[in-house]
């Protein structure tokens, strides 16, 4: 979440007299995240957030994201609904952007450096009932919008003087990357974006999954790798956490078992997920616009996270 598109009060007004959840009492902008333009939006109805969305979603797959969302609903998972305008229609136009509205959930996400086993079972838990909704899911929400060649591009985007002497080492990882993509596991919608947070937590208990926006379909061992890259690697040393990865590993095979093949392609989607992260923070780093309010991320913490993993290649 960030905010690149500055909106006043007038702006967020007449984008809620397009639905039926009250009338603006207050807001503000939510500067942590770098993807798209949130604000907490409060009303006479309730409380909600109002996104933006900007340059890396695709916009053609926000409906079939909509409904693997509501899919994990009906099993569970909490995850927030979308507010359907008067119309019935679940996206609008704004400044010549798409917007959606869902509703607000309670609870706090957990900073990495806070978390405990407990928190990263019960995290693990939700992931593998998502995934198990994902596997006997008919929705074909699509290829990323972020894969490998737009990691690629935006590697070579950010420059061989950012990365320095690690530079061939990334190019070679993105080859044996893509050379070895598991293509033939068990696949599905996937979150695709499950770091800590994107997860909340109130009085100690998992309270909702949110930022769905970079869901599509592709390997669930990918989303594993992800989420385990996120949340059981320490950011300062790029060191895995053995506590976390076992409350991890134990919480998610007690839900869905991995299979052979999927426990050995899980090194390569490890040095997969470092690579997309990796690149995206590199490229927003030097490339993000001044005007935007977001803080930034710093791409150095999965530099270290690759160094440690790309030796498992």
């Amino acid at each position: 979440m960030a905010v690149y598109t500055s909106l006043t009060r007038n702006d967020i007004s007449i984008i809620l007299a397009r639905y039926n959840i009250g009338t603006l009492s207050g807001f503000r902008g939510i500067t942590q995240g770098v993807e798209n333009t949130n604000y907490h939006v409060q009303t006479s109805k309730g409380r909600f957030i109002l996104t933006l969305f900007e340059n890396r979603v695709d916009l053609v797959a926000l409906p079939k994201i909509f409904a693997f969302m509501n899919e994990c609903r009906r099993v569970g998972v909490s995850c927030p609904a979308i507010m359907p305008t008067s119309q019935g229609a679940l996206t609008t136009q704004y400044s010549g952007k798409t917007a959606c509205i869902a509703e607000f959930l309670e609870g706090q996400w957990v900073k990495q450096q806070d978390l405990t086993p407990d928190h990263v079972a019960q995290m693990a838990r939700i992931l593998a009932q998502m995934h198990v909704v994902a596997e006997a899911s008919d929705i074909q929400i699509g290829a990323p919008s972020m894969g490998p060649q737009q990691w690629r591009q935006l590697i070579e985007a950010s420059g061989k003087g950012y990365f320095q002497t690690l530079y061939p080492d990334i190019l070679n990882a993105l080859d044996r990357v893509q050379d070895g993509w598991p293509s033939h596991l068990p696949s599905g919608p996937i979150h695709a974006d499950l770091f800590p947070d994107n997860v909340f937590f109130s009085a100690c208990r998992l309270s909702g999954v949110i930022d769905f926006y970079f869901a599509h379909n592709g390997p669930i061992i990918y989303d594993i790798a992800v989420a385990m890259n996120s949340w059981c690697v320490d950011e300062a040393t790029g060191n895995m956490n053995i506590d976390l990865l076992h409350a991890f590993r134990h919480a998610y095979q007690e839900v869905r078992p991995l299979s052979p093949q999927e426990e050995a392609a899980l090194p390569l989607m490890l040095c997969a997920s470092c690579l997309r992260f990796l690149a995206t923070r590199a490229y927003d780093w030097t490339h993000t616009s001044e005007t935007a309010t977001i803080v930034k991320k710093d791409p150095q913490e999965y530099i270290r996270k690759f160094k440690k993993c790309k030796g498992w290649l």
